[in-house]
């Protein structure tokens, strides 16, 4: 996996990252924690680091699945 650093901060953040919008819900399937749990293993395993999420998908659903991950 390649990184790039992230602005000023000193972060290497992968330059592949997991979108999260379809655990929203609004994508025509309800994930399961279990689900979301093995898409972001693999995301780890494959080196990736970067999440990208936003108030907006699913009503803070998505940013629940990452949290409770």
């Amino acid at each position: 996996m390649k990184y790039r650093t992230l602005g000023s901060t000193g972060l290497d953040v992968s330059v592949i990252g997991v979108g999260t919008w379809q655990f929203g819900g609004e994508w025509g399937k309800d994930f399961a924690q279990d689900e979301v749990d093995e898409m972001l293993d693999k995301a780890g395993e494959l080196g990736i680091n970067l999440i990208d999420t936003a108030e907006c998908y699913g009503d803070h659903l998505s940013e629940e699945f990452i949290g409770r991950y």
